[in-house]
């Protein structure tokens, strides 16, 4: 699990990712979205749907 903090917000993810298991630890978050390292999808952390392609 990774936890990020956002300004008051805290969300809590599965520390791999879905499609190559890639980690999450030093992904960037930036207004609510993470932005996977690898494939630089991106998904909002609120509701964990992707919101930017390559992620689905």
């Amino acid at each position: 699990m990774v936890i990020f903090r956002e300004g008051e917000r805290f969300y809590a993810i599965d520390e791999l990712g879905t499609h190559v298991g890639t980690s999450h630890m030093k992904s960037r978050v930036k207004e609510g979205v993470l932005e996977c390292r690898l494939h630089k999808g991106h998904f909002c952390l609120e509701s964990g749907d992707p919101v930017k392609y390559p992620a689905r």
